[in-house]
This record gives structure tokens, C-alpha cells and sequence, in this order.
């Protein structure tokens, strides 16, 4: 599971559709890394609006490692393309994200579905 991280919140939700693979580097990014590397292929939805990380940053920043942590304990963001997170991390945003989407939404909805976790969750 890949969350996406960007302006403090979360606007999409994605799920890696394959295995990594090599792959030439994109054109649009311009010689800005190595030539050859991977590739993942993602399934996103978007979330809209995004979700405020601060509306349970408190809540998640004791589920994340000390150090390579995507939040530091001052509640900031950290620039980096993708960090690994506990599952207990991936579960309690799926479970803020469900939670957010159903207040918002007025309809009738199903249970939600089990955020599975053997991925470990991912901010980026």
C-alpha cells in the first residue's frame, strides 16, 4: 500500500499492480537520476478532498520508527520519495482515511474494507 504524502496531506491512496522491473529512467526527469533503474507499476485513487495528516499525527507519530521516519517527532513531513512503515502505522491511516470518508460521505455504505498490511504502508 502507497500513501501519497504532499501539501500535509494525503491525497491518494495506491497499490503496487507488479513486481519491480527494469526500466530506462522517464524523459520528463531529465537526466535527473541514473539512466537505468525500477519500475513499479500503481494503482491510485485519489482522495478528495485530501486528508490532513495533522487531524491524527498525533496518534500516528508514536506507531513510526525512530529514525528513516517519514514524520519527525516535531510533526513535520520529511522529503523522500518512499519509506517503509510499520503495519500498525498503514493500518491506523487506512483506518483515519475510511473513518474521514465516511463522515463525509452521506450515503449508505457497506462495512469498510480491512486495510490489509502484509505490504508494509508507504508515505511519499
Amino acid at each position: 500500500m502507497i500513501f501519497s504524502y504532499a501539501k500535509q496531506s494525503i491525497g491518494a491512496v495506491g497499490v503496487a499492480s507488479s513486481a519491480a522491473y527494469d526500466a530506462p529512467q522517464p524523459e520528463e526527469f531529465e537526466n535527473a537520476w541514473d539512466l537505468d533503474g525500477r519500475k513499479v507499476d500503481v494503482v491510485y485513487r485519489t482522495i478528495n478532498p485530501a486528508v490532513r495528516l495533522a487531524t491524527f499525527v498525533d496518534d500516528l507519530i508514536s506507531l513510526l520508527p525512530e529514525r528513516n521516519s517519514p514524520i519527525t517527532n516535531l510533526k513535520k513531513g520529511v522529503q523522500g520519495y518512499l519509506f517503509a512503515i510499520p503495519p500498525k502505522a498503514g493500518q491506523l491511516i487506512c483506518e483515519r482515511l475510511d473513518f474521514w470518508h465516511r463522515s463525509r460521505n452521506s450515503s449508505p455504505r457497506r462495512s469498510p474494507r480491512r486495510c490489509r498490511t502484509k505490504l508494509h504502508g508507504t508515505l511519499s
